[in-house]
């Protein structure tokens, strides 16, 4: 008995151990609504988004190339976008997509705020999205 409970014990302590996929919140199509000097209605019309899914992977669309990174979330609302790789596509104005990628690999934090996401860089650059059932 009391070597089942304590094989049980650590087969919970384990697994509680285990970091968790992303909140049920995180785990959705994110819309960029504020981003350096790009107008909101230029992200619209752009239709720059961000979909995270619960296998922390997030697919990447800001107008022209499709685009997907894996995500590794840490404790204290850390985060990060790796293996980011996209379509080829040549587009006439691809300014948005070249900086989203840049400050993507550079994210390091990240706040939920009701149905708003922030994703900061370590120097100071910031992305606002909204959740797209919000909009």
């Amino acid at each position: 008995m009391i070597k089942s409970s304590l094989i049980l014990f650590c087969f919970l302590a384990t697994c509680m151990g285990k970091k968790q996929n992303p909140e049920p919140m995180f785990a959705r199509q994110w819309m960029l609504i504020q981003y350096k000097d790009y107008k909101k209605p230029y992200l619209i019309e752009k239709k720059a988004a961000i979909t995270i899914s619960k296998d922390q992977s997030a697919n990447i669309y800001m107008g022209c190339n499709n685009a997907g990174a894996q995500i590794k979330i840490k404790g204290d609302n850390q985060i990060q976008f790796l293996n980011i790789m996209s379509t080829e596509m040549a587009c006439e104005d691809m300014n948005l997509e070249s900086d989203i990628f840049m400050t993507l690999s550079a994210v390091g934090n990240y706040k939920l705020e009701g149905h708003y996401l922030y994703l900061y860089t370590k120097n100071g650059d910031s992305l606002k999205f909204v959740a797209s059932d919000w909009d």
